[in-house]
This record gives structure tokens, C-alpha cells and sequence, in this order.
């Protein structure tokens, strides 16, 4: 998965977007609105920074000269400033806004996107990277619309207009300015590559980091059985610190960019302003353009090293939508079942799975159907494909090859090892979809038709035993009976395609005959039942067996 991940983000940023990515463009239609009152905003602001030096340099001059200043030149001073201000602080209001408008917008996109796609596409994907990219990767835009984007437009609104106004007061130190403006995002281009590539190393780092933690957590059981729950703890620590490493190669990278752009920036204006006091000191030019010149050239500079020191954002933002445009336009379907508004049913032809790294297939199924109204046992050695074909069918597995389709909608599937809903009871955990807990005698004759009624009684709570995350509080037997009493509750309710993987593996024999006679009456009202077996009661009870 992290490999997969780290391929992708790198394939992502090796292609050279520009300043700003049209990706994020073509899907965050929310931004555009914003992205134009930024520009607004900005050319608002290259005309009042413009403005406040001619005003300052009038009143300096006038002072200079022992002439009395004006209420009007001190009320345009103070109205410059007065809208500095104010553009500045709607600068940072519709940056954060836009910011908050286009997160909310693509975490939703994203996240209909992987429901529309399905568990099979979101397996091949990764979930770990998936989670990723909605919980800090969509974040990391924030900062792109804050801070970077009104520089950006800044720097491309003020430079050009401080050079024509410096034309029109002093050429010379125009020409000075032209010459050496051009190093500052030569420079930047230079540290921006290096930042980016940091970028790409930390984000990989981070989708590394959050797919083994989920790993981790996903199996702490089976690691602390095994006592290997140690060893884990020591790869999360690996994986922490390689992902802090990642970062702090970043910062270094962007404050180190900082200095190097300000001690640029500095020399260029320190030459413009040298050149310019010497002229004024040999009487070939006036205090009033010199002045005039010395105030507008940092502005010239100041945009250019703000969207430069801030590039590492726009490169973090890129690793991000690199991810982001996969998820939402990736044009490759997602190999795996295909559900219909038919009468339940499952038809495959030419599937075949095989793994990531591996060199054979897991899985090669040229044909297999099973018909609304029929009960069908898939027997076969173990190793055979039998739990990889119902994980195809149920749409949780993506396939190399073939195509499959389900009919009567989403199939219900039982694993092995199943995942009952978040409840907080027993009796919550068999209620179907808007139900929150149904009647005791509903609960009991569920629990009945898999042998667990007895138990769940003896039990201190009774059918209000509180149950932890993932049903912890019971065996593992009695859980996977709890999710076969529920998913026969959600089968009787409406037909639809059954997958069950080894359902009689924990039950008694009495318990045995009433669950298949369940599974024959789920068949006659309509149902396509398909069960993975290796008991010969099963195996007995089917209409038909197809081996693997």
C-alpha cells in the first residue's frame, strides 16, 4: 500500500504544474470566485502601495523644504493607510474563507468518490492513504490559500507597476531594478525545486506512516497473541521519526530559502538606494525622485521573496492534489462487482486476481453463477480461492481480469472474521439499518436460529451486554454467530444475493440444521445463496456444490 502511495505522489509531483495547479481549479469549483476577489484584492493593493510612497515622498519633500503640509496631504496619508489596512485584512478573510469552502468541498468529493467506487476500488487504493489524504493531506491547502495564493497575486500585480512608476520618476534606477529583479525567482525556482522534492519526501512519509499504523491497530490482537505487538511498536516509532526527519528537512529547507531571498532582496534595494543618494549628493538628481525611488524599491522585491519563502505550501498543496486528482478523475474503471436493479443473482465470467509483487494469479474463476432461488456450496481444499472469489463477488476485492455482476443490489457477506456495527448492546448489534433496538422476542428468536440465545442469557447483562469496538466482550465464535444472526435478519427482510464464508464453522449440530433451514427459506422467498463449505451437512443441504 505505502509503496503504491509513494509511487503516485511522485508521479504527481514530477509533473510541473506551474505557480498554480489547474488541478485544483478543475475540482474545487468553489475557489474560483475566491481566487478572483484575491486578484481584486491584490491589484487594490499594488495601487495603494503605490500610492502611500507618492504621498509619503510629497510630505517629505514639503518638510524638506520648510513648507507648511496640508490637511489634504495628511487626510490622503491617512486614507492610504487606512485602506492598506483594510485590504490586508480582507486579503486574509477571503483567503481563509476560500481555504474553508474548497477543503469542506473536496473532502466531500473525495468521499463520495470512494463510495461510489466501492470497497474493491478502495482496496486497491489503499486505505491507509486514503485516510491520508482526508484527514491532514486536504488540510495542507489552508495554508496555499492563506498564505501563498495572495502572494502570488501580489507579486504579480505590484513588481510591474513599482518598475513603471520608478520610469517615470528616475530611469537609471528603473534599469537597476529591471537587472537585478529577475535573481530573486531564478533563486526561488532553484529552492523551490529542492522544497518540493522535500515536499514529496514528507508526504510519502506520511502516507507511509498513517496506512502501517492502521495496519497496526487493525491486528493489535493477533500481534499481542503472537507477541509481536512490540516489534510493531518499534516500526510505528521508525516510521514516526522517518516522517519528523521529513519535515524538518522542509522547514530547514524554507527558512534557509528565507534568508537567501531577504539577503538578495537587501543588496538589490541597498544598490538602488546607494546609486540613488550619490546622485542626489552630486546634485544630479532631486530629493523628491530619489526618495520616491528608494521607498518603491522594496516593494519591487518584497512580493517576489514572500511567494518564493512560501513556495514550500504551494509544494505541499501539489503532493496533495496529486492524490486528489487520482481519486477524482482517474478514468480507469475499478475492476470488481457491478450491482443491478434485477432480481438477486451473481454471474462471473473470466476472473482472475492476482496481488500486488506476486508472480501467479490468487485466483482464476473462468465461470461461476449462481441464480435467484438457489442455495450453491463452493467446497475446495484451503489455498483454493474459495474466500478470494467470495470477496470478488461481494465487491471488496478488485480483479486483474474478467467481469462479475450482482444483481438485486448490494450483496450481503459474511466473513470469517466479521465486523458487527458500531453498537453499544447485544440486542443494538442485530438491528437492521434504522433500527435501534429491536423487541426482546425479535432479539432472542434471531439469536435462536444460531445456537446463541442460551449464552447471550447466562451472560450478566443478558441482551443489554454492553459490547466494545468491533464486538469486543464475546468469543470469537459468538461474534461471527452475532453477524449471521444479523445478516439473516437483513436477508429475510428483502432478497438479495447471500456470500457466506464457512457460516456453520462455530455451531452445533442443532444449531447447524436450523441456520440451513434459514438459508432454504431465505433461498424460497427469492434469495441467491452462495456458501463456502467444508462440513457435510452443508455440503448435503446445498441444491447444487461447485468445487474450487
Amino acid at each position: 500500500m505505502t509503496s503504491v502511495a509513494g509511487t503516485a505522489v511522485a508521479e504527481g509531483g514530477r509533473r510541473s504544474r506551474g505557480p498554480v495547479d489547474p488541478r485544483l481549479l478543475r475540482h474545487a469549483r468553489s475557489s474560483r470566485a475566491g481566487i478572483a476577489l484575491l486578484a481584486a484584492i491584490g491589484a487594490a493593493q499594488a495601487a495603494a502601495t503605490v500610492a502611500l510612497a507618492v504621498v509619503v515622498t510629497g510630505i517629505v519633500v514639503r518638510l524638506a523644504a520648510a513648507e507648511p503640509v496640508g490637511a489634504g496631504a495628511l487626510a490622503a496619508l491617512a486614507g492610504v493607510y487606512a485602506a492598506r489596512a483594510a485590504l490586508t485584512w480582507a486579503e486574509q478573510v477571503a483567503g481563509r474563507r476560500t481555504a474553508a469552502r474548497v477543503t469542506d468541498e473536496l473532502r466531500r468529493s473525495v468521499l463520495a468518490a470512494a463510495l461510489r467506487r466501492g470497497p474493491a476500488w478502495v482496496a486497491g487504493h489503499g486505505s491507509g492513504r486514503l485516510v491520508a489524504v482526508l484527514g491532514g493531506g486536504i488540510d495542507t491547502l489552508r495554508p496555499w490559500f492563506s498564505g501563498y495564493l495572495p502572494s502570488l497575486v501580489l507579486g504579480v500585480a505590484l513588481p510591474p507597476l513599482v518598475v513603471a512608476a520608478m520610469f517615470f520618476a528616475d530611469p537609471a534606477s528603473a534599469v537597476v531594478v529591471l537587472a537585478t529583479l529577475p535573481l530573486v525567482p531564478l533563486l526561488g525556482a532553484l529552492i523551490g525545486w529542492a522544497t518540493q522534492r522535500r515536499a514529496q519526501e514528507r508526504w510519502q512519509a506520511s502516507a507511509r506512516l498513517a496506512g502501517h499504523f492502521l495496519d497496526a491497530v487493525r491486528g493489535i490482537a493477533t500481534l499481542r497473541l503472537y507477541g509481536r505487538a512490540e516489534r510493531q511498536t518499534a516500526a510505528v516509532a521508525r516510521m514516526t521519526d522517518a516522517h519528523r526527519a521529513a519535515t524538518v528537512r522542509v522547514l530547514r529547507v524554507a527558512f534557509l530559502s528565507s534568508t537567501a531571498l531577504d539577503l538578495v532582496g537587501t543588496l538589490s534595494v541597498g544598490l538602488v538606494a546607494v546609486e540613488a543618494g550619490l546622485r542626489v549628493a552630486a546634485g544630479h538628481l532631486d530629493l523628491g525622485p530619489a526618495l520616491l525611488v528608494i521607498l518603491l524599491a522594496p516593494e519591487a522585491y518584497r512580493p517576489l521573496r514572500e511567494v518564493a519563502a512560501r513556495f514550500h505550501a504551494s509544494a505541499d498543496a501539489a503532493a496533495v492534489i496529486a492524490d486528489v486528482d487520482q481519486i477524482l478523475t482517474d478514468a480507469a474503471p475499478s475492476r470488481g462487482s457491478t450491482t443491478t436493479g434485477e432480481a438477486p443473482g451473481v454471474v462471473a465470467a473470466g476472473v482472475r486476481v492476482r496481488h500486488p509483487g506476486a508472480a501467479v494469479d490468487a485466483l482464476r474463476l473462468p465461470a461461476l453463477a449462481v441464480h435467484s432461488g438457489e442455495l450453491v456450496a463452493l467446497r475446495g481444499p484451503s489455498g483454493a480461492g474459495k474466500t478470494t472469489t467470495l470477496r470478488v463477488l461481494a465487491g471488496l476485492q478488485p480483479v486483474s481480469a474478467g467481469s462479475v455482476a450482482v444483481g438485486g443490489g448490494r450483496p450481503l457477506y459474511l466473513p470469517q472474521d466479521p465486523t458487527l456495527p458500531h453498537a453499544r448492546t447485544v440486542a443494538e448489534a442485530v438491528a437492521l439499518d434504522g433500527e435501534t433496538r429491536p423487541a426482546d422476542a425479535v432479539v432472542l428468536g434471531a439469536l435462536r436460529t444460531v445456537g446463541l440465545d442460551t449464552e447471550i442469557l447466562a451472560l450478566p447483562g443478558g441482551l443489554d451486554t454492553p459490547l466494545g469496538e468491533r464486538g469486543q466482550g464475546l468469543s470469537s465464535g459468538q461474534r461471527q454467530r452475532l453477524a449471521l444472526a444479523r445478516l439473516l435478519r437483513q436477508a429475510a427482510a428483502a432478497p438479495a444475493v447471500v456470500l457466506l464464508d464457512e457460516p456453520t464453522a462455530h455451531l452445533d449440530a442443532a444449531a447447524e440444521r436450523r441456520a440451513l433451514a434459514e438459508l432454504h427459506a431465505l433461498a424460497a422467498r427469492g434469495c441467491a445463496v452462495l456458501v463456502v463449505a467444508h462440513r457435510p451437512a452443508v455440503l448435503a443441504a446445498a441444491d447444487r456444490t461447485r468445487r474450487r
